[in-house]
Parts: structure tokens; C-alpha cells; sequence
């Protein structure tokens, strides 16, 4: 007999959920932010979930956004605002929510709201060229990136991916202060934040030129970076069937071959 005991601390039916992210937003604990692709946005305290009662009440709002959620990331975008703000990305529109309450009830206010011309694909956050609040960086479906910081859109820039059919899993790397893309044509791209900076955007001028790259060989589902103060700053890349880890630096520095198809990949600090 084990030792051990699994206790189901909260239950909920989220239709077609998506997407989801985790993050400070009342009360100084985490709450879940999930999305759906039908446009449904939920805001879940699992905190309150200590008997049958609470657990109706951890559901703190769901709102219809009338359009389908591609993304979702909670962090700091508003210099002196102590408060977490929640990014939502959708088809065409990169929206920044402060969740307020008055009593018991809570709604999402739109603090800033960006329109997106091409179809967005996905995002990162990060505080990029040591900037002290969070930034945004968006993905396009034609392999574009945008980068937003509170109410400005600080640049636009359009990257050589010719061989790719669709963009892929993006990230950041505060350590080496670079935005990563994995393509679908299964190469990993990394990008230096100054460059993309001083880049034209224009047919004319400095192009964007790639810090390394790194053929995988496979189609890649998932990026993490790792900076970890026990272990050496490593970029995590899910695969189809491989899992690979580089140095920020884009050399090899192990390979795991996988018996099955993957799915999802989540990183875990245990120290």
C-alpha cells in the first residue's frame, strides 16, 4: 500500500480551454488564467478552494472576449503600478486587462489595446535590453515580430524564415538577452534583442542577421529557458520525438530520444 494520497483540491468544467497562465494577481497569491479558443476567458483562485462552498467562489470571473485566445501571460507591464496586468492575444488585437474588484465581483478593464495588421501566432514576455517593467514581443503568421512596452509599439521587424511554413514556439533569454523562435522547418533561430532594435524594417538597411542557429532535425512543440542559480543557463526544446538542451550559445549540450510522441513540456524548478 503507498504511502501517499492524492486529494482533489478543486474542480472545475472549463469548455475548450486552450491556453493557460499562472501569476499574482489579488490577495498575493496565484491565480489561473485560462482561455479558450472560442473567446472564453476564466480567472480561478485556487486559494479559496477550501471546502464544497469556497469552491464555487474560486471561479473569480468568466467573460465572453468575442474573439478566439491565442495567448495568455501575467507580469508587471506598467512602470509603477504594483499590481500584475494579464496580456491577452488574439487573432488581431494584443489586449493588456487590469482585473478589479469591488466586493466579490471582478471585471477585466482594458488598460491598453494594440492592433495586430497580420494574424498573430503567439508571444513572449521579458524585460528586453534590461528594460525595469515587462515587454511583449509578438509573433505573426509571417514569422514577424512586434514588441510592445505599456501603450507604444517600439518596432516591427520582419525575419528571413523562406524556408519555414508557419512560425513556431518563440521565447526569451533574459541571460543572453535574445528572442528565440523555433521554425516549422525544424531550425532554432536565436536573435539578438539589439539587433532586432536597430534593425530597418524597411527594404533598405541593416537587416536582421541571426546570432546562431541550430538544426533540430524534428518539429518542434515547445521552448523553455532555464536560469536556475544551480544550474548552467540552458534553453529547453521539446520536440516531436527529441528533447534537446543548448547552451545560450546554441551548442549541444545533451539530446534525449523519446518513445513516444510529445505533447507538452513544463520545466520545473525543484530546488
Amino acid at each position: 500500500m503507498s504511502v501517499f494520497h492524492v486529494h482533489e483540491w478543486l474542480t472545475l468544467e472549463l469548455v475548450d480551454a486552450n491556453v493557460c497562465a499562472v501569476g499574482e494577481l489579488i490577495e498575493k497569491r496565484d491565480q489561473l488564467v485560462v482561455g479558450s479558443l472560442t473567446g472564453r476567458i476564466w480567472i480561478i483562485d485556487p486559494g479559496r478552494a477550501n471546502d464544497t462552498k469556497q469552491q464555487l467562489l474560486s471561479c473569480l470571473l468568466e467573460e465572453d472576449l468575442s474573439a478566439a485566445i491565442l495567448d495568455i501571460a501575467i507580469a508587471n507591464f506598467i512602470s509603477g503600478l504594483e499590481q500584475n496586468l494579464i496580456a491577452i492575444l488574439l487573432p488581431q488585437k494584443l489586449v493588456i486587462y487590469h482585473l478589479i474588484s469591488d466586493g466579490e465581483i471582478y471585471q477585466l478593464n482594458i488598460t491598453y489595446e494594440h492592433t495586430i495588421t497580420a494574424i498573430a501566432y503567439n508571444m513572449c514576455i521579458g524585460t528586453f535590453g534590461g528594460a525595469t517593467t515587462a515587454q511583449i514581443c509578438v509573433q505573426d503568421m509571417t514569422c514577424s515580430m512586434m514588441v510592445f512596452e505599456a501603450e507604444h509599439q517600439i518596432f516591427h521587424r520582419s525575419v528571413n524564415l523562406t524556408t519555414a511554413l508557419q512560425p513556431g514556439p518563440i521565447c526569451y533569454s533574459p541571460h543572453s538577452d535574445s528572442v528565440i523562435i523555433a521554425s516549422s522547418s525544424a531550425i532554432l533561430i536565436s536573435y539578438k534583442y539589439s539587433v532586432l532594435a536597430t534593425a530597418s524594417s524597411g527594404k533598405s538597411g541593416k537587416k536582421v542577421a541571426a546570432n546562431w542557429t541550430f538544426n533540430l532535425g524534428d518539429y518542434p512543440l515547445d521552448l523553455e529557458v532555464i536560469n536556475t542559480s544551480l544550474v548552467q543557463p540552458s534553453i529547453i526544446i521539446l520536440c516531436k520525438r527529441t528533447l534537446f538542451c543548448l547552451t545560450h550559445g546554441g551548442t549541444l549540450r545533451f539530446t534525449y530520444r523519446l518513445q513516444c510522441v510529445a505533447t507538452s513540456l513544463l520545466v520545473y524548478d525543484f530546488s
